[in-house]
């Protein structure tokens, strides 16, 4: 099992999603930001998918604040930087986009996000821990993710799980012959190929 540490160059997938402002754009500068970012390289990038915004079950009967439509995507990375570096990097990132955590984290319904970057998966990783939890905890939940995480490496067994991407993800749609439970999400639509948003250049290692 890979330790994650940072003389290590890992492979990593990152969730990239927004609700508010230029989505698009706000997407597309968070990818160029992290591909910018010392140790990081982007590899691959998914199509964007659109998806309607989901209370969580624990919220089941409150209003949803209104807010538009969530983009959402997958970036494959390749890093020399540690897990948790590489996590406060995605906050960092946020940040600078607008990205208020504290607020999003309340007890109440979600609010509309500038930009949510969640680390999926690093590597062979397997932690869990009150900053950081990898693979993500709520991955084989979200069609948001699965679905885009699924056209990069369908293939790819999730460490812990036993199971691959693509198998995750059947059993989710399998899932959606029955009634959905609250705060279950659905299947979205493609709205942007790969190449439109994040073009990968040639192979290459993280910048040092």
């Amino acid at each position: 099992m890979s330790t994650g540490r940072s003389e290590d160059v890992e492979t990593a997938f990152v969730a990239v999603g927004s609700n508010l402002g230029d989505r698009l754009r706000l997407l597309r500068s968070a990818a160029a930001d992290l591909d910018r970012a010392p140790g990081v390289a982007v590899e691959a990038c998914s199509s964007i998918w659109i998806t309607a915004p989901v209370l969580p079950a624990h919220l089941a009967g409150h209003s949803q604040p209104h807010q538009g439509e969530f983009y959402n995507g997958v970036l494959r990375l390749r890093t020399t930087r540690s897990a948790p570096d590489l996590l406060e990097l995605l906050l960092e990132i946020e940040r600078r986009h607008g990205r208020r955590r504290a607020e999003s984290a309340s007890s109440g319904p979600p609010r509309p996000r500038t930009l949510d970057l969640d680390l999926l998966l690093f590597g062979e990783l397997t932690t869990s821990g009150p900053r950081l939890t990898v693979p993500h905890p709520r991955l084989g939940e979200r069609h948001f993710v699965l679905e885009p995480l699924c056209e990069l490496v369908p293939d790819l067994v999730v460490p812990g799980r036993g199971a691959s991407v693509r198998d995750l993800l059947a059993a989710l749609r399998r899932r959606d012959v029955d009634p959905a439970p609250p705060g279950a999400s659905r299947p979205g639509r493609l709205k942007v190929p790969p190449e439109q948003w994040c073009p990968p250049g040639p192979a290459r290692s993280p910048k040092t």
